[in-house]
């Protein structure tokens, strides 16, 4: 009986031996598929060192790609995350706010922003209103574009690219 158990806990130890070994590799390959990510997403030099320890837990597992973008910091392992702007949301706020250029601070253009709105007060004054029939048309193709567009290239055009205008 006790050759029996002993053979078990020597099985068991094997056991757990190769699933640590197999952790291991799965962990290195997932570190050579990270650099190759931020290599090919973000221009980050995948001979950057990776740190010695990984996280506890994945820090990558529980981000949804479609609601996060942001850069990979190499050294520190870690995926910088900021919010996306959603080209529906963005979209729907044109043909909507757009004459007040809400779709533009939305999408983080502030300065685009005031001055749609200061073109649509100021010039609706001058102008007897035509001004802002100009400005909401001008927003409701804008919104056209941004809802026809997909999330990526939405994200490419205007969030990575900085494109403040169709």
């Amino acid at each position: 009986m006790v050759g029996q158990i002993n053979r078990r806990s020597i099985s068991a130890a094997d056991e757990v031996a190769a699933a640590e070994a197999n952790l291991k590799a799965a962990q290195e390959r997932l570190n050579a598929a990270r650099q190759c990510y931020a290599q090919e997403v973000y221009g980050v030099d995948s001979s950057a060192a990776q740190p010695a320890q990984q996280p506890a837990h994945d820090t990558f597992a529980h981000t949804p790609v479609a609601s996060f973008s942001g850069s990979y910091d190499a050294s520190a392992g870690k995926k910088q995350i900021k919010p996306v702007k959603d080209h529906i949301a963005a979209g729907i706020l044109a043909i909507f706010f757009g004459v007040l250029g809400i779709h533009k601070f939305y999408m983080g253009f502030a300065n685009t922003g005031f001055l749609v709105l200061a073109i649509t007060i100021i010039g609706s004054l001058l102008t007897f209103g035509t001004a802002a029939l100009i400005m909401q048309l001008i927003a409701i193709v804008e919104g056209i574009v941004y809802l026809v567009k997909t999330q990526s290239q939405f994200e490419q055009d205007y969030v990575i690219g900085k494109r403040k205008w169709l």
